[in-house]
Formats: structure tokens, sequence, C-alpha cells
């Protein structure tokens, strides 16, 4: 987790200072907009080269949580002078990249790219051929899930087909029939016991059985990442399959 070496304890003094880019890193990490939510720890290679290895994990980037295979950052060439410090972050869009910072004979870190979730800060000396793991500086605001609040929410129109408001953890909704929304989460549940809410918006205001909705999670849908939504009227005998004029969900459980 987010961390600063003391005095003599990194590869050089430079990495115990708390630059100003450093404060943004844990300024957006603190607000949970861009955090880690869990894994992704940076560490040295075994057989250390110019690359830094990313446990797999989730983060969450301008507040859209994005799941990380794991993988390895990899640094550039040392300048032949002076030395740099590099932030590894995943970006936006999920993938990990390296922001390199530029060498100086006292050197500072890059300044952070909008909604880069910050892994580490790798302080590159002149001439450097391997990366280990006293250059490695711990940089992850971890923001984990709690139990108790949602862990996924939309709001879709009753045709399945926009998005009605912002969403979190909605990978995608797809229209599977009249009266049927299929949901799938970007990041599962940790199993298929959770607890999956809906409400509707009624598609007329006049008051007949015919023009009623109601919603439930159809039958035998629920998994760990996905859940259909089924929304019938009230007709007396057997209820009729019918699209609402909005659907709204919310997810909770654990992850």
């Amino acid at each position: 987790m987010f961390t600063r070496p003391d005095k003599g304890v990194g590869q050089n003094d430079i990495q115990s200072i708390l630059f100003s880019s450093d404060l943004d890193v844990l300024l957006a990490g603190i607000g949970g907009i861009d955090c880690v939510v869990s894994g992704c720890v940076p560490t040295a290679q075994g057989s250390p080269d110019m690359t830094v290895a990313i446990a797999a994990g989730s983060v969450r980037s301008n507040g859209i949580t994005r799941a990380y295979a794991g993988g390895n950052a990899t640094i550039g060439a040392a300048d032949a002078t002076n030395p740099r410090i590099d932030f590894v972050v995943i970006v936006a869009a999920g993938t990990l990249a390296t922001r390199a910072g530029t060498a100086a004979a006292a050197p500072k870190p890059p300044t952070r790219t909008a909604n880069d979730v910050v892994l580490a800060a790798v302080f590159v000396p002149a001439n450097d051929t391997t990366i280990s793991t006293d250059q490695i500086t711990d940089m992850r605001v971890m923001q984990p899930y709690h139990d108790g609040v949602a862990k996924a929410w939309c709001s879709v129109s009753g045709d399945g087909a926009t998005l009605r408001s912002p969403s979190y953890n909605i990978a995608s909704k797809t229209d599977t029939g009249t009266g049927d929304l299929a949901i799938t989460l970007t990041t599962s549940f940790s199993s298929a016991l959770w607890v999956a809410l809906s409400t509707i918006e009624r598609a007329s205001s006049t008051l007949t059985v015919a023009n009623d909705r109601k919603t439930s999670i159809k039958e035998s849908t629920r998994a760990a990442g996905s859940v259909s939504l089924r929304c019938l009227d009230s007709t007396a005998t057997t209820n009729l399959v019918k699209d609402p004029n909005e659907y709204n969900f919310v997810g909770f459980g654990q992850q």
C-alpha cells in the first residue's frame, strides 16, 4: 500500500521525498475516484530486468471498477547521465502503462495523467539495466469494497438500449426480449449468493391492470457476474411479460 521509504532504506534518498504528484495520487485514491480495490502488488522480477511485475487485482478509474489480470510493466532505457523516477499505472481503459519522468540531477516523478491509477514509483539510476526491489516504491491507495455498500447499480430504458444515469460496475446490459433485461457486471461477486434489487418506472399513468408493471429476478439467472430482470403486468390469470418505461437495478454482496 501507499508508502514512502525512510531515508537510507531505498536505493537513493530522493525516494524518501513526498512530491506534489505523490499527494495528487494520494488524494485521488482517498476520494475513491482513482484507486486500487484489490491486489495489483508491484514487485521486482525474480531475475531482475527492466520490468516491474504487477499482480492481478482490480482498480477504480474515474469511479469505474476494472479487473486487471496481472502482467509486467516495461521501464524505458535509463539515461546515460542522470537518474529518473517513473510511474507504473493502470490507465482509464484498464491496461498497464509506464509514465516516464524526466532525467535530472534531482529528478521528480511525472505529473499524474487524468484517471491513471498509480501502482508504483520506480527510481531509475543513470545507466541502469535492472530494476531491483529497493528501486520500487508502492504507491497503491487501497479502497477495498465494504459489504454494506452497493457494488453495482444502473438505470436502463425499458427497451434495454440506453443507460439513463451514470452506472457503476456495469459491463453491459442487453434486451433479451419483451420485458427481459440481462445485466453483466464488470467485477463479479464472490459467488451467486448476493442480493439483486430491482424496481421499474411504469409505462403509463393510467391505473389499469394491463398498465401495471412489476419486476423480479428472472428465475435461475443470478450468477456471480450476471443477472436477468423480468417485468410483468398484473393480468389476473396469467401475467404478461411487458416492457416498463425504465428498469432500476442495485446489487449488494461480497466481492
